[in-house]
């Protein structure tokens, strides 16, 4: 990830720069904003696609062993299907639980990290 290297290399001298932190690629549901794969062309995208409790945990200690700051985790309902979204609830869906949501926050906090969220 280049914002861990560009911010090793401030951290180190070897560039000037701003205090910078580090972020992980966006921690997402399948179909969610950041999951750019489809059944029939699967390929990567920019968010790391974790879905239940479990699998959020992971993903936040695989971001972590890479050298992040900040946790990104995308709660938004951007990709959930437009019929059933209304002007009453298209932001009020979540593509997260609250236990999901609640597992990526205390595993980053368990291990000194904060926590972005990407929401509407």
């Amino acid at each position: 990830r280049l914002d861990v290297a560009a911010r090793n290399w401030i951290n180190q001298g070897e560039a000037p720069g701003p205090r910078l932190l580090a972020a992980s690629p966006e921690i997402c549901a399948t179909g969610c904003l950041g999951d750019f794969s489809a059944l029939h062309q699967p390929r990567e995208s920019i968010g790391l696609v974790a879905d239940g409790a479990d699998e959020v945990r992971r993903a936040v200690r695989l971001c972590i062993r890479e050298g992040v700051d900040v946790i990104k985790i995308n709660i938004g309902s951007d990709l959930i299907p437009t019929n059933m979204l209304t002007p009453e609830e298209d932001d009020i869906l979540t593509t997260y639980s609250s236990a999901e949501v609640a597992a990526c926050c205390e595993e980053a906090h368990a291990l000194r990290k904060i926590v972005a969220a990407h929401s509407r």
